[in-house]
């Protein structure tokens, strides 16, 4: 799997639960967690958890097609020299972005 710097993100979805049944989360839903919990997520964090979730719930009806490809079917890509420089960088931009 490609390397994720934001492996928090994904306790706070399992800790939210990764759907509301048959939809994705919303971001009242989310809304709701933050202050319930006492924290205050950034916007690309709550982008971020709210697309996970979509994400979730779209593979996990995709996989209930016996002839469905794996989510990750293509692993080469993600172990790629040319895949991983390409995130070094993004998480480059991000951090400089970030600090200013």
């Amino acid at each position: 799997m490609p390397e994720c710097r934001a492996e928090y993100l994904l306790g706070v979805l399992f800790e939210i639960g990764m759907t509301l049944g048959d939809q994705p989360l919303t971001h009242g839903e989310i809304e709701s967690y933050q202050r319930n919990i006492g924290i205050r997520l950034n916007a690309w964090e709550v982008r971020t958890i709210k697309r996970l979730s979509e994400t979730y719930l779209s593979e996990s009806y995709k996989a209930t097609d016996k002839d469905a490809d794996s989510a990750w079917s293509d692993p080469s890509r993600y172990q790629s020299r040319k895949f991983i420089n390409d995130m070094r960088v993004r998480a480059s931009l991000r951090e400089t972005t970030e600090q200013s």
